[in-house]
């Protein structure tokens, strides 16, 4: 399968590695390519973008400006490796979310979420879900700073 990865920082560069190493077609994007050889962009958290909440979410921005792409926000409330290898926290028993407004695209997403070692994936619904997911992104700062670690996630218990 072929990826595009926008954005060479810790995450984009996460996940391009394990797309390749899996054997996956992989092409990275930047703004700044010059710069991307020698050191990676720095992460985004606590950015202003990343303030969007409540009536809007950057899923729905990034659906908006791109009316013909199939958008699915997924791996939001967890760090990079964690992303694409859960099974390094409790046996991969935690929990990621799925949103978007294509069946199909959520589909083929959900199936590369399986493949990383995803088992508890739930598809929360259309694009306006990503508000949820993308305002858990204060707490999980919070909890990064208290447990003084990265490898945590949320799981929710049925």
């Amino acid at each position: 399968m072929r990826f595009g990865i926008l954005g060479t920082g810790v995450v984009g560069k996460t996940i391009a590695a394990r797309l390749d190493g899996m054997g996956h077609e992989v092409m990275v994007g930047t703004r700044n390519p010059e710069e991307t050889t020698s050191r990676a962009e720095p992460d985004a958290y606590g950015n202003p973008p990343f303030s969007v909440s409540n009536t809007d979410s950057l899923g729905e921005q990034t659906q908006r400006k791109f009316p013909e792409a199939k958008v699915v926000k997924t791996l939001h409330t967890m760090n990079a490796h964690l992303m694409v290898d859960p099974t390094q926290l409790a046996g991969a028993d935690h929990t990621v979310f799925v949103s978007g407004d294509g069946a199909e695209a959520k589909a083929k997403v959900t199936e590369l979420l399986q493949s990383f070692g995803w088992t508890d994936i739930i598809d929360l619904g259309d694009i306006t879900t990503a508000r949820g997911t993308e305002m858990l992104l204060p707490i999980w700062l919070r909890l990064f700073g208290a447990l003084q670690k990265p490898v945590f996630n949320f799981k929710i218990v049925r």
